[in-house]
């Protein structure tokens, strides 16, 4: 501490502006970066959403009917055999 006592009220004033101007951009940094990457996130899942729900479009509903008719379908998403 004694090296605080050494140094003038304009040189500790300016390091403690100093100081809090890298907080401050540190802090809108993380900031920006938590948002960015939320919405890059949400941007991803609805993609992936639209591509999930074109699948049945995309291939018809023959296809779906034609692997529970052989009997590839043992399952459903809610547990419940293929009927």
């Amino acid at each position: 501490m004694l090296f605080l006592h050494r140094l003038s009220v304009r040189t500790k004033l300016v390091c403690l502006f100093l100081c809090l101007n890298l907080l401050t951009v540190l802090s809108f940094s993380i900031h920006t970066y938590l948002q960015s990457s939320e919405q890059a996130v949400a941007l991803i899942d609805s993609r992936l959403n639209a591509a999930a729900r074109a699948v049945p479009t995309l291939l018809g509903e023959a296809f779906f009917f034609l692997n529970v008719y052989r009997g590839q379908c043992k399952q459903g998403a809610n547990g419940r055999k293929c009927s």
